[in-house]
């Protein structure tokens, strides 16, 4: 990603930062992130340009198989029974399966096992984000709820408890 073509990038920002983004921005040069910010995939289905807009992706940090098809089931049978938009649906999905706290505990849990995948993937990311920030990337618009939105608070959280111990 060139990131003298991304005029409406915000302005450089604090390093060991880690931001959040979706694909679509980056196709389009709307992204609001750091000019210098590499972005980062978390998906486990690498689809609608995902590799052209990221340098590198981490399928370990997308939601576990069972959460997410808890949500698309959910999803799917809202969509039958109603007639709201796109977004009201997913967004009520994702209320619907506790797809917020169930995530939380599973970056949690796997975090806490230093062998894990999950560990090596927030690790590698903060460890990046040292030298410039990081942007994870999904697929999910921006009024749609989406796990990067909790991945960067966790990752945030986490590299702000490294600063202080």
């Amino acid at each position: 990603m060139d990131s003298t073509e991304q005029s409406t990038l915000i302005p450089d920002q604090t390093r060991s930062i880690v931001h959040e983004t979706y694909v679509n921005a980056l196709h389009h040069d709307n992204a609001e992130i750091p000019a210098n910010a590499a972005p980062v995939g978390v998906v486990n289905i690498k689809m609608y340009g995902i590799t052209s807009v990221t340098d590198v992706n981490y399928p370990a940090l997308a939601p576990p198989d069972e959460l997410f098809n808890d949500f698309r089931a959910m999803k799917e049978e809202l969509e039958e029974n109603n007639s709201s938009d796109k977004t009201t649906t997913h967004n009520e999905a994702w209320e619907r399966v506790e797809f917020t706290t169930r995530y939380e505990q599973y970056l949690e849990n796997e975090y806490e096992n230093t062998s894990s995948d999950v560990r090596a993937a927030c690790e590698d990311i903060m460890k990046k984000s040292r030298e410039n920030p990081i942007a994870v990337v999904c697929y999910e618009g921006k009024d749609k709820n989406c796990h990067r939105h909790i991945l960067q608070s966790f990752l945030n959280t986490h590299m702000s408890h490294e600063t202080h111990e």
